[in-house]
């Protein structure tokens, strides 16, 4: 089982989530990167929708290609789903957290265009390098790879919203719609704190407009419409929740020598 292999949940506002609500039923879909077909199976069975996928692990795409009217099982990069479905033109192109894993996403951005309908979206989801758990770390020497999430031990290429803002403009596309899922640094993979860091450091992270979002959610496409951006102060979400730990030394106990844990 691929470790991306797990169920969809709605319930919560997540990536998947919110790039589902965007995607109309009946519509042609083309997923990159499906995994085990959590999105997929939603996509065809709820919203009628036609699926064709591109999957590069074996067992993930044997289970995803149930739900889909084709899967190649292959790397994005070597272009067979070219050849494939070249006489296919998708409503919707999903990469929900795939381009981070491409050599050259941009190659891969400008080659769906032809793929795309005229009033067709492209839809990401993308991590954000710049989050401040990751500053948090850094500011502590250490940037250390994790099976999933921000460090995820495949991905290749790290983007900060400006960059990918960049690379839409540069792959002469138009954002339609953007938005963002947040996590303060205590709900990472990471947990680290604020409070591990100087007062005005800290302040200033807390501060920056970007330092909390975790993933950022893009729609766009090959015309230039009508734009909707929605970072809005409902999403953030602060945990202030946890266990602590006092460790008592000769001088008592103190915040300095205790150890929290979120909940």
């Amino acid at each position: 089982m691929s470790k991306y292999d797990c169920e969809l949940n709605l319930k919560d506002r997540n990536s998947l989530s919110v790039l589902v609500e965007r995607i109309k039923p009946n519509s042609v879909v083309l997923e990159f990167g499906p995994a085990n077909g959590r999105m997929t199976k939603y996509m065809k069975e709820k919203l009628n929708c036609k699926v064709f996928a591109v999957e590069i692990d074996e067992q993930s795409a044997k289970d995803a290609g149930q739900y889909t009217e084709k899967i190649i099982v292959d790397s994005i990069e070597n272009y067979s789903w070219k050849d494939e479905f070249k006489n296919i033109k998708f409503d919707y192109i999903i990469f929900a957290d795939v381009l981070e894993h491409l050599y050259f996403p941009e190659e891969v951005l400008l080659s769906v265009k032809d793929f795309l309908k005229e009033d067709g979206s492209i839809l990401v989801s993308i991590p954000n390098i710049a989050h401040n758990s990751i500053i948090i770390n850094l500011l502590k020497n250490e940037f250390n790879y994790n099976p999933t999430g921000l460090l995820d031990n495949t991905h290749i290429r790290f983007f900060t919203k400006k960059t990918f803002d960049e690379l839409i403009k540069k792959t002469g596309y138009f954002t339609s719609y953007g938005t963002a899922i947040f996590l303060n640094p205590e709900n990472t993979e990471f947990r680290n704190s604020y409070d591990e860091l100087k007062p005005e450091i800290s302040e200033y992270l807390q501060s920056l407009s970007c330092g909390e979002i975790y993933q950022l959610i893009y729609e766009f496409k090959k015309n230039q419409i009508d734009k909707v951006i929605d970072f809005s102060d409902n999403y953030i979400v602060y945990n202030k929740n946890f266990i602590q730990l006092f460790i008592e030394k000769e001088n008592g106990l103190s915040e300095e020598n205790s150890i929290k844990y979120p909940v």
